[in-house]
């Protein structure tokens, strides 16, 4: 049982998770890693030399990631709504009270639920960092 005392990682609860709420987070850790690819690319080519030709390709990527994590916030709350559901079905026959059952199937929802918003807020930084400099580029490209 995990120690509610303490925040628990990913890869404590994730031979737990079913697969609705796997395949949203695997989801969010692409679009994360995609952020990332663009913040790299847009500060190497912050140090470029011909900036005007990119704008309108980093301009379209920004718009496309920012599009692209409003989804996968809707699809990472299906996955946590879809697996709070389930946090009360119980089949085991135990002399364990089943309170404490469906708390301990709870904390595994809501561990999974502090991850994965921990993540979006990362992608969220990393997306509005990414938005700041390519309107850097674009007002030091016009001036």
């Amino acid at each position: 049982m995990l120690n509610p005392c303490y925040p628990a990682p990913i890869w404590l609860i994730w031979k737990e998770l079913p697969i609705f709420e796997k395949l949203p987070f695997l989801v969010l850790c692409i679009v994360g890693g995609y952020s990332f690819f663009l913040a790299a690319t847009v500060v190497r080519l912050r140090s470029a030399a011909s900036v005007q030709a990119n704008i309108v390709r980093l301009s379209k990527r920004v718009g496309n990631l920012q599009k692209a994590t409003a989804a996968t916030f809707y699809l990472l709350g299906f996955g946590i709504f879809a697996g709070l559901q389930f946090a009360y079905c119980i089949i085991e026959h135990s002399t364990v009270p089943l309170g404490f059952i469906v708390v301990r199937n709870l904390q595994m929802h809501f561990a999974f639920a502090g991850n994965g918003f921990l993540i979006l807020l990362i992608v969220q930084v990393v997306q509005w960092f990414i938005a700041n400099q390519v309107d850097a580029l674009r007002s030091q490209a016009s001036s």
